[in-house]
């Protein structure tokens, strides 16, 4: 500061050392000088207004994150800060809104997720609530809490969507429940019926393990079957001059075939 004090980026440094050992007062001055060298620094726009936040002063902070978003568009956290600031106003829907702006600038974000959840809850919205929070605890790696989620928006909802019955397959995958995770795949081939791959799907699903090497040959010949199916009715197509829909076989893997330790290549 000595050397350049018209340097922004060193007051706002300044900031974030004052704010790691909580002196927050002259945090706040150090932010506003970087702001008052440079009026769109979003960074520094972002940090003062979360200092507002923390200390309830929920109007001053929602200017400033207004201000940050002015400054950068792209930028998700002001739009994650904002809709913090509308959320601690009870001003739900408003939030809601903002935290999608901010989830469609960083897609599949764990925290913003959870505030999505949390503020459709304290909505009303249940259903949504339940949904955004089992894809929260999914992001984190928390299959089970996702799975406890998901049955709760089962519970309320039957707009489930592919995407959902394929997150909540993988959710029981991940946790040893192959037969759950199977039943999602039915759900999944009952919502798009006239893909001709989705109802062949669960022959194809092969866990990480075996206990015998009787399942091992077991599961091997679902799949055998599986593929011979899928090839058939791609030839009955090809044979009749008709388009065959097999988009399906996007979502999945034969990666877990080469753990059964047998020759793949023909098949």
């Amino acid at each position: 500061l000595s050397i350049n004090p018209s340097h922004a980026l060193t007051h706002h440094i300044t900031g974030l050392t004052f704010e790691r050992v909580m002196r927050f007062d002259e945090a706040r001055a150090a932010y506003e000088h970087a702001i008052s060298l440079n009026p769109n620094y979003d960074d520094a726009l972002n940090r003062l207004g979360s200092l507002y936040l923390q200390a309830d002063e929920w109007s001053q902070a929602e200017e400033l994150f207004r201000r940050a978003i002015a400054a950068n568009a792209d930028n998700f956290l002001g739009y994650q800060n904002l809709g913090d600031a509308l959320a601690a106003q009870e001003q739900h829907q408003a939030a809601i809104e903002i935290y999608k702006q901010a989830l469609s600038r960083k897609r599949r974000d764990p925290d913003i997720l959870q505030k999505l959840g949390d503020a459709f809850r304290e909505s009303g919205d249940l259903a949504s609530a339940h949904n955004y929070l089992a894809y929260a605890s999914y992001r984190r790696g928390d299959h089970e809490d996702a799975i406890e989620a998901f049955q709760k928006f089962f519970e309320l909802s039957a707009a489930g969507n592919v995407t959902d019955y394929l997150t909540l397959h993988d959710c029981y995958y991940h946790c040893g429940q192959m037969q759950p995770a199977i039943e999602c795949l039915h759900a999944i081939a009952r919502l798009k019926p006239d893909d001709q791959f989705l109802d062949i799907c669960p022959q194809l699903i092969l866990p990480t393990l075996y206990q015998t090497a009787a399942e091992v040959s077991l599961y091997r010949e679902q799949v055998i079957q599986g593929y011979k199916t899928v090839a058939q009715r791609v030839t009955t197509a090809r044979e009749k001059g008709e388009k065959i829909n097999i988009a399906g076989i996007q979502y999945f893997t034969n990666f877990y075939l080469s753990f059964q330790g047998q020759n793949d290549r023909d098949l």
